[in-house]
């Protein structure tokens, strides 16, 4: 797969080997992967005919990972094709790195020795380009937006309630994050108002299970607490948003 996408790079029929869509094989394995098929920016369920194969450092511009499974996240169309598209900010002075040099003229022999360097393999761990190094290749770089899979995003926002527009916003969890979550809601639509909305209505059911938690005595607020255990889970929708109510502004214990 490295072998034809250096070709395409050569021949100038990248535009032509990306709509072939070679990545499209991994769609099932990242679904897998992505707690009941949620995107991995908003937490919203896709359903497994409304996801995409998101290319988290855009194949317009990271060419050269367009086939890296380790660049893959999966995403709702909303936020891949509404919002991200070739977006992808980084802080200022830093740029893409890890571009292969390849001329129009290289032979295929040439390009053969490339093969591996790309992106890590995930079964071949220590051949070629090594994980390690394309991590500390990507970190360098310093992007603003969050990639769920290497970072925890808990870490970087937390969530606001507007009662009065029925709205649960995202926002940085201390001000040096800013930028970082700036960027989230301009490249990926993170703060929309549908998704605001949708975020709501599961805050709702929290609050309603937490209200029942104050009134109940001690003795049986174990019980009612085991409530929040499955809105918690990695696998619901806006699972961060629970945890976050549930275990740092409520402070339930145990779950």
């Amino acid at each position: 797969m490295e072998l034809s996408l250096l070709r395409a790079r050569r021949d100038g029929t990248l535009v032509a080997y990306f709509k072939s869509r070679p990545w499209k094989s991994a769609k099932r394995r990242l679904q897998i992967e992505a707690n009941g098929s949620k995107c991995a920016y908003c937490e919203a369920p896709s359903g497994s005919q409304h996801g995409d194969v998101e290319h988290f450092r855009p194949k317009a511009i990271w060419w050269w990972l367009a086939c890296c499974y380790d660049n893959f996240l999966f995403s709702c169309q909303i936020c891949n094709q509404v919002y991200k598209g070739d977006l992808f900010p980084l802080s200022s002075g830093c740029s893409p790195t890890g571009e292969p040099a390849v001329k129009s003229d290289d032979p295929d022999t040439t390009l053969a020795g490339l093969v591996g360097m790309l992106g890590p393999d995930p079964v071949a761990v220590a051949a070629g380009r090594t994980f390690d190094a394309f991590c500390r290749d990507c970190d360098g770089e310093n992007p603003l937006l969050i990639n769920p899979y290497r970072e925890n995003p808990e870490t970087i926002i937390c969530y606001e309630v507007d009662s009065a527009l029925k709205e649960v916003r995202v926002v940085p969890r201390r001000a040096v994050h800013y930028d970082r979550v700036k960027a989230c809601e301009t490249c990926l639509g993170i703060n929309r108002e549908q998704l605001c909305q949708d975020r709501w209505k599961r805050y709702v059911v929290l609050d309603k299970v937490w209200r029942s938690w104050r009134a109940v005595p001690a003795k049986n607020k174990r019980v009612v607490a085991e409530i929040f255990r499955p809105l918690v889970a990695d696998g619901e929708a806006f699972a961060g948003m629970a945890r976050y109510f549930v275990r740092e502004v409520w402070k339930v214990p145990n779950i």
